[in-house]
Parts: C-alpha cells; structure tokens; sequence
C-alpha cells in the first residue's frame, strides 16, 4: 500500500468520526471566501499588536515577512485563504520547505514557531473565528517526521565565533534580561533551559540593594556561604534541566553586574525565577533567550550549507571550548563546570578511574576567576 494511500484512509476515517460526532474535519475552511473578500490583511494586525513591539532588528523582521511570503503563497497553490489551512496544508508547507528550498529540520521548525504564533494570535483575538480548540500548525507538528528527516542530514559544526564578535553581539541587546540570559550561557557554558530554571536562592550575590529587594536571594546551601557564585541543579534535582551534575560556578565582575542591572529592574512579584516573561512576569521560555540570540548574532552566523546558527545552544560550545582549548583545562575539570556526569566516555582498564576522579568547586573557583574572557561590560 503506497504512502497516499494509507494517508487517503486516515483522512477517511477522519471525516466518519466527524460526522459521527457532528464535528467538523477542517473547521476553517468554511471561513475561506469571508477572508478572501476583506479589504484587510490579518497579517496587518498581527504585525502591529505582536511584532512592532518586540523592537526586532530589520534582519529579523526580514525573517518573519520571508517565512509569511512563502507560506501565503504554498496557501495559494492550494487553493486556500492563509488564514484558514487545515493540518494536512501546513504538512504540505513544511515538506515544500525541505524538498523544495532545502531547508533542514532546525530551520523548519523556526518557521512553524512562526506560524504558530500567529494563529495562536488569531486564537486569542476575538475578532476572528479561530476558536481555541484548534490550531493547525500545532496539530500538525505533531505528524511531521521530524526525526527521520533529521537522520537523513549531514552533521554540521558549529561556526569560528571571534570574542569580539560575542562582545559585539552582546552589546547589541537591549534588554537588560536578555543581556543577561545570553551573558550567562557564554560566561558560564548554561543550557537555554537552566537559565529560565534558575531560581533566586540559587544566585549568591554581595550588593546591599539586591540583598534587601529580595531576602531568599542566595539561601540554597550549596551557595549560603559563598560570595558572588551560583548553583545549578541537575536534571534529578529540578525538572527541565539536562546537567547530570549539579555544580557552583563563580560570578565574576562582569556577570555579577549583568544579574545586578537585572535584578534592579526586575518585577518582584513574588516568583522564584530569577528570569520572567514580559507580559505576565512569570517563568521565562527558553523560545525567548533562542530569539535574543538570533537577533544579536543573525544574519552573520545564521545556518549555511556547512554550520550550525549560532542560537541559545552556541554558548555552552563557545564556553567548553573556551576552557578545554583556549585554556588547556584539566579535561575533569571542564566537566565539571559543565556538569558532566563523572566517568562519561570513560575507557574500561579493569577500573574506570574517572569514578575515582572527584572534583569541587575549590578547584575550579580560583582558575574561573583568573582566566574567564571578558565580554566588556566593565566592572559594576
């Protein structure tokens, strides 16, 4: 049975379990010919209620209005209105990405981000009739082969970033949470999703201010007693984190005051997270710091033929290259700061001695403290 087939069946019994419940297989569709006979373009207010105010840089509005054009016109070619696609036309969409513009698996799902949150726009404004049961860019992201297409891509390195290209993209956000976010994924090697875990008893900070504004700052035990440091818990210990090992970094000047200006400015609402959202000052998203990152550092290291685009991740390869490499770090050590499970990829020689192998803040805190690259911010 050919692959058509087997999707001509799946969308036959679709439509009887529609029609057994009174239910509508493709609810947009029927709002297809009221779209195309307005005068106005939805895209319109979706650019003025969500995208103006992000402030993008011209780059990334270049991004979004690229990822629109081309899905407006694989709409077209479908013989329906944009804002009315069913689950099967943003399949067709992402598969014309890969088999017709080349796009890898990374690239498409930034542009089905896009797309999503646009109809979560629509969703939520009520002068359309997207209602919130459905989203078809959601419904169909979850029926892509995402990983069969990814085993089918060639490995890619990631790109020669120059320190002065990292100072020059970190001096170009504005936002001082931002800032910081990116800041902290280059000076101290953090995953996208421990950064927006990062709560305030896990920051240890010495500065008369912070400490009265928030009083649990700093009172984790791994951290009570130590100056200008911070804990990161492991995957075991708070949920979304990836480290195998909880391990304490140091704060050196220049994170010290990228937290500082932060902490200053922040909502203090009563949220553990040293990191909130804009609007409903709660938890971060990863999806933010991943944004921030690519207007700092995009077009100029967004993904070629032969690298990765430097995004959220692209801190934590800088930062372990910058100590195993650049620095000539002790290898249990850099694993250490990483938070590198101990005897990972260990070599069997009767006994695995990297279970043997222990290593501590103390060992780390002095030669972080000397040899961490500076980002020139300047000292608080």
């Amino acid at each position: 049975m050919s692959s058509e087939d087997i999707r001509d069946g799946v969308e036959e019994r679709r439509r009887a379990f529609a029609d057994a419940f009174d239910l509508e297989a493709d609810p947009l569709a029927k709002y297809d010919s009221q779209f195309r006979d307005l005068n106005s373009d939805p895209l319109e207010m979706y650019a003025a209620d969500v995208l103006a105010p992000r402030g993008l840089s011209e780059s990334r509005q270049n991004d979004y209005w690229r990822v629109f054009r081309q899905f407006k016109e694989q709409m077209q070619q479908q013989g329906r209105h944009y804002a009315c696609a069913n689950t099967q036309q943003i399949k067709t969409f992402a598969e014309s990405q890969r088999a017709k513009r080349g796009h890898d698996v990374g690239t498409i799902k930034s542009h089905l981000r896009i797309l999503n949150g646009l109809y979560q726009y629509w969703q939520r404004e009520p002068v359309f009739p997207h209602g919130e049961e459905f989203n078809p860019v959601e419904a169909a992201r979850e029926k892509i082969p995402f990983r069969e297409w990814k085993q089918e891509e060639p490995d890619k390195d990631h790109p020669h970033v120059p320190l002065e290209d990292l100072r020059e993209g970190l001096r170009t956000i504005k936002h001082l949470r931002d800032r910081c976010c990116v800041g902290a994924q280059i000076k101290l090697g953090m995953r996208v999703g421990e950064v927006c875990n990062c709560q305030l008893q896990d920051v240890s900070i010495q500065h008369p201010d912070i400490e009265e504004n928030y009083p649990e700052l700093g009172t984790h035990p791994r951290v009570r007693d130590l100056e200008n440091a911070i804990f990161i818990p492991s995957e075991e210990k708070r949920d979304g984190n990836k480290s195998k090992r909880a391990r304490v970094l140091p704060l050196d000047d220049e994170m010290r005051q990228l937290l500082v200006q932060w902490l200053l400015i922040r909502p203090d609402n009563g949220e553990p997270w040293v990191f909130l959202s804009d609007q409903r000052h709660d938890q971060l998203w990863p999806k933010t710091i991943n944004e921030a990152w690519k207007d700092a550092f995009h077009p100029e290291y967004e993904e070629t033929e032969h690298h990765e685009g430097v995004t959220s991740h692209f801190g934590r390869h800088w930062f372990s290259s910058y100590w195993r490499i650049n620095q000539d770090l002790n290898r249990e050590l850099v694993k250490y700061m990483r938070g590198d499970a101990i005897g990972d990829a260990a070599v069997d020689y009767g006994e695995a001695i990297d279970s043997y192998l222990h290593t501590y803040y103390d060992d780390i805190e002095s030669i972080y403290r000397e040899n961490i690259f500076k980002l020139g911010i300047g000292p608080y």
